[in-house]
């Protein structure tokens, strides 16, 4: 026991990147070469993949893919189609000359080993001992949804681990004193600051809509941190210079990030992405014979099915963008109002575009301005922390996804168990700032998809690192709460 508890003291986050990187690989391996295909095998689509939107990023990838190798580079995109998930995995086809879609599992692990080392991280900050903070990393590498993440290719992966990295960043940059040296506390300011434009570039190429969606939060918590560091400054007298330095590079970041990788200052993102439309006829008839000669290859048909989804979802767009009506908050920035405004007009979209799905939640609810969001605010956490609700715990309609569906419930009736470790925790630091951090940033981030996506299994995706974070949290919470009633009845 004794060589158990050294070792655990002996953790860092280093090392829990590197176990959580390979825990994830031989996972993921395990899951796409023997249990989907062997075992799953009704669920199984192609190369250990099961249905889903992945098999979408695959097939264009290979398109992308045999462009390269039949063209050349020069036919190579970061974001074609605006899909950045393609243009990488299109990239690493074409450097590694496979097609397999376990050459992504490297690149999914390294993020959810991201993920798993920021949260152990984050509860380290917060004050609790490496033991427990290890705890709570288990939910994130264990809760059944993970595997999704750890086998399949998706956008969510990056999503997830990116929000907790922020979490961290953001407490770090809280941390940093105003009292300290000036020299030290600009070079923490500055990288803490780097590592979120970063967060913010990968965002754009995989989910742009959010780093925009996550930028409003950052304003906002750049200005509440700045009046708590004035209040500090006025109360202790503290660095003055630090406090002028913190706002300066508070507001390179915003333009830098508003200016340099998304265009223009009052940006709103276009949510809506179109499946690849071919209109160059002799490029059309170069993949159609590439593929007589390469039956490996797609053929000229799946292009043709291309350009029809995408007239279909341009027709629905149409029809949404007609029903649609918004009022600008005449107090609200320019930048918030758009981005709101295309918020409501997405989920307008994505709403008739799934009008006959059975997994739509709150269909017929609309946001026509600030006040139908703030009005909604209470609904929305409901969906994002519970849902599915126990009255759709059953009777799944699609009997090929009733195992997986299952699967889902179970893991959300432990969610609602380990949400109940959210109060003890929550009242013994109730009046730290970093508590208020982490809740806030956490809530806010799980609230978008609900916003946005509208639909069961997208929601349960999205959230799944907020609710990790939540569930860690809780973990400990409950752990601590009977541990101290134990020792109260001894």
């Amino acid at each position: 026991m004794n060589m158990i508890k050294e070792y655990i003291n002996s953790l860092d986050t280093k090392r829990v990147f590197y176990y959580s990187f390979f825990y994830t690989i031989v996972i993921g391996i395990t899951l796409q070469k023997i249990i989907i295909p062997l075992i799953f095998t009704e669920q199984h689509s192609t190369a250990g993949l099961i249905e889903g939107d992945w098999i979408f990023y695959l097939q264009k990838a290979k398109q992308e893919y045999y462009e390269i190798i039949t063209i050349g580079w020069s036919e190579w995109e970061l974001k074609p189609s605006g899909f950045g998930i393609i243009g990488v995995l299109s990239g690493v086809f074409a450097i590694t000359g496979t097609t397999d879609p376990s050459i992504f599992l490297p690149i999914s692990s390294f993020f959810i080993a991201i993920g798993a080392s920021s949260l152990f991280k984050i509860f380290r900050l917060l004050n609790i001992s490496k033991a427990l903070s290890l705890l709570g990393v288990l939910p994130f590498l264990v809760l059944p949804t993970s595997f999704l993440f750890f086998s399949q290719i998706t956008k969510d992966v990056f999503l997830i681990s990116l929000s907790l990295l922020t979490t961290l960043i953001l407490l770090k940059i809280s941390s940093n004193s105003i009292k300290d040296d000036v020299k030290f506390f600009s070079r923490r300011y500055l990288w803490h600051l780097v590592v979120l434009f970063f967060v913010m570039f990968v965002c754009w190429i995989i989910r742009p809509y959010f780093g925009l969606y996550s930028l409003i939060y950052l304003v906002i918590f750049f200005l509440v941190l700045n009046v708590r560091n004035v209040i500090i400054f006025s109360k202790y007298k503290v660095n003055f210079l630090n406090l002028i330095i913190s706002i300066a590079l508070q507001s390179i970041f915003v333009f830098a990030t508003l200016e340099g990788i998304y265009g223009q200052k009052n940006t709103a993102v276009n949510f809506i992405q179109m499946p690849h439309l071919i209109e160059n006829e002799n490029l059309h008839k170069k993949r159609y014979e590439f593929k007589t000669k390469n039956t490996f290859a797609p053929s000229g048909e799946d292009y043709l099915i291309d350009f029809k989804n995408a007239q279909k979802n341009i027709k629905v767009k149409e029809k949404a963008s007609r029903e649609f009506i918004w009022q600008d908050s005449d107090y609200l920035p320019t930048f918030i109002n758009r981005n709101l405004k295309s918020i409501s007009e997405h989920r307008n979209y994505f709403s008739s575009l799934h009008e006959s799905s059975r997994t739509i939640i709150d269909m017929d609810i609309s946001f026509k301005n600030l006040s139908d969001f703030l009005i909604y605010l209470p609904r929305a956490i409901q969906i994002a922390l519970f849902t599915p609700f126990p009255d759709k715990w059953f009777g799944f309609p699609d009997s090929l996804y009733s195992a997986f569906y299952s699967i889902i419930v179970l893991q959300t009736i432990v969610c609602y168990i380990l949400y109940l470790g959210l109060f003890p925790f929550i009242k013994e630091r109730l009046k730290e700032f970093s508590t208020w951090i982490v809740l806030s940033y956490t809530i806010y981030v799980i609230l978008m998809p609900v916003y946005l996506f509208p639909n069961i299994g997208t929601l349960i995706r999205y959230r799944q690192g907020s609710v990790s974070l939540l569930v860690g949290i809780g973990l400990i919470g409950l752990f601590i709460f009977f541990a101290k009633k134990r020792r109260e009845n001894l």
